[in-house]
């Protein structure tokens, strides 16, 4: 989570308009932010990975060497915005604006960047592995061809045309078929009376956030010794770095990314029936241990 000292610089810069404020290196990371206007700022080195920035209005800003991997930063504004070197890996642009932006060197691995401006924006050595470039607009062959791995886009037919490239254009309206996986394990378990928020989730992880404080002693601190993280929006028990037991949480039935809360239920969900027994486990766990009656 942000750092709360560099969130309240970054809150006053852009209520006094501050258009050459200094944030470099600042620690914004799973920010709640859309519509910020701080056109001008220098965010360089930055770790704004998983913050949601939708709207924003980032024109010309310095983010060299900024970390916004797996960020929301969709129908922003990054006209002339200095972006090499930067992390964007796995980030939502969709429909962003980066006219003009310099994206050399930038790795957007699975970036989605559906309906993005990229007229006249600098591409050298920008790394596409599965990036997500259907509707493009104002994307010439001279900035493809200078980015790498750009036989590896996702491209839809009238970006394949433009860019005078063949290639089976099934897959690239739809993106490489994914794998299927067997029927994931997974149960919904519904708060009967008290609905937490995401302080209490928090909680999960062994630690208490300050800024989202708890809602009240529920048992989710007893659940921290199973070693739950934070992962992306959601939670997970985490086998060799890699999430084997998803825990999501539900508003009405479904379940919710960058949403405070109150949740009405958690979904505790393994895709790989490798991790069935951890995942039984886990379910017995919360079923048993959280404080807060709860309907399977």
């Amino acid at each position: 989570m942000a750092n709360s000292e560099h969130e309240r610089r970054l809150r006053e810069a852009v209520q006094a308009k501050d258009v050459a404020a200094d944030l470099s290196g600042c620690d914004l990371s799973g920010i709640l932010f859309s519509s910020i206007r701080i056109a001008g700022a220098v965010l360089r080195g930055a770790d704004m990975q998983r913050a949601d920035l939708s709207g924003g209005y980032f024109r010309g800003c310095d983010l060299r060497a900024a970390n916004c991997a797996k960020s929301r930063i969709t129908t922003s504004d990054f006209r002339e915005a200095n972006l090499a070197g930067a992390d964007l890996s796995a980030a939502d642009w969709t429909g962003a604006v980066l006219t003009g932006a310099n994206l050399a060197g930038a790795n957007l691995s699975r970036a989605k960047l559906v309906k993005a401006r990229l007229e006249g924006a600098d591409l050298t050595g920008a790394n596409l592995n599965g990036t997500d470039l259907r509707g493009v607009q104002g994307l010439m062959p001279e900035q493809f061809d200078s980015a790498k791995n750009g036989d590896k886009a996702i491209l839809d037919e009238r970006t394949l045309t433009s860019l005078r490239l063949c290639g089976d254009q099934k897959i690239a309206r739809q993106g490489k078929p994914a794998r299927k996986r067997a029927t994931p394990q997974q149960v919904d378990l519904m708060f009967m009376h008290v609905k937490p928020c995401i302080g209490d989730l928090l909680l999960l992880c062994g630690f208490e956030n300050t800024d989202l404080p708890a809602s009240g002693d529920y048992g989710f601190t007893e659940l921290a010794d199973l070693g739950i993280e934070q992962v992306d929006d959601y939670f997970a028990l985490c086998v060799d770095g890699d999430p084997a037991v998803w825990i999501f949480p539900l508003v009405q039935g479904h379940v919710v990314d960058h949403h405070p809360g109150p949740y009405d239920g958690l979904r505790l969900t393994a895709d790989d029936s490798r991790h069935k027994r951890l995942w039984s486990k886990c379910v017995a766990r919360f079923a048993s241990g959280l404080r807060i009656p709860v309907s399977r």
